[in-house]
Order: C-alpha cells, then sequence, then structure tokens
C-alpha cells in the first residue's frame, strides 16, 4: 500500500463524517459554532433553562435519546469552552517552524579548550540564617558540592 492513498482516505473521511465522533451531537454543534457562541453569550448571564429549550427544539436529545437538562446543557458548554481554550493555548505555546534553531554540538571537544573550572565551594551557613542553612543543606544532598 502506498503511503497517501487517495481512495482510503476518502473512505475514512466519509466513514468519520458518519459517525466517526463519538461526542454527543450537542457537543458537536456548539464546538463548530464556537466563534459564534462566544460572541453571543460574552458578558451575559445565560439562562440555561432557555437555552435547553431551544437546545431541544432544534432536534438535541441526552445520550439515551430523551430530554436535555439545563446542568447538561451548563457542562457541554462548559466542556466545549475547555477545550477550545487548552487548544488555543497549546497552539499558542507551540513553536514556529522559523523560530526553531538547529545547533549542532561537535563529537568532541577540542583539546585546546580549557575544561571548566569547577564551581566556588559554598562557605558554610552562618547558625543564626536558618534559610542558607537549608539551603547549603539542599545543595549537600543534591551532589552540587
Amino acid at each position: 500500500m502506498r503511503r497517501t492513498d487517495p481512495a482510503s482516505l476518502l473512505k475514512l473521511r466519509q466513514a468519520f463524517e458518519e459517525g466517526g465522533d463519538r461526542r454527543p451531537p450537542l457537543y458537536q454543534w456548539m464546538s463548530s459554532n464556537y466563534d459564534e457562541l462566544v460572541a453571543l453569550f460574552d458578558g451575559a448571564r445565560l439562562n440555561w433553562s432557555h437555552l435547553t429549550g431551544s437546545f431541544s427544539e432544534m432536534g438535541f436529545q441526552n445520550g439515551s435519546g430523551g430530554k436535555l437538562k439545563p446542568e447538561t446543557v451548563r457542562q457541554t458548554w462548559y466542556r466545549v469552552r475547555k477545550h477550545h481554550e487548552t487548544k488555543r493555548t497549546r497552539k499558542a505555546t507551540r513553536p514556529s517552524s522559523a523560530s526553531v534553531e538547529v545547533i549542532s554540538t561537535p563529537a568532541s571537544i577540542p583539546p585546546h579548550l580549557p575544561s571548566p573550572a569547577p564551581p566556588p565551594k559554598p562557605t558554610s551557613a552562618p547558625a543564626d540564617d536558618p534559610m542558607a542553612a537549608l539551603l547549603a543543606e539542599m545543595n549537600r544532598r543534591s551532589g552540587r558540592i
């Protein structure tokens, strides 16, 4: 099989669109209309009972095919918002390909370079400074001295 098989990808895309997303239809709808809903809900104190009635009129049901409850609609919107915020944060923190710098390191350090100097030995902490004593103990236990 070839690496990219357009016929297989088309078949997979059709299967996905026909039911490959197992999230509830209300979640899928809210997610695909996220930007519009954020603009609509911005700054409003939402009446979940009223919105639940509107979603029910649109044909949405709960997972078992029964009536939607306001708490279900509220939690669904919370999960959609959380998913989109996580996705946006992940996208913002991902380095772009232009900003990645590749640094090559030599296989061995040339002999003409001096070896790095050992770190200076810390002086013992005064008995009246508990923070300095704690830091000195942490350095000792971690092998820094």
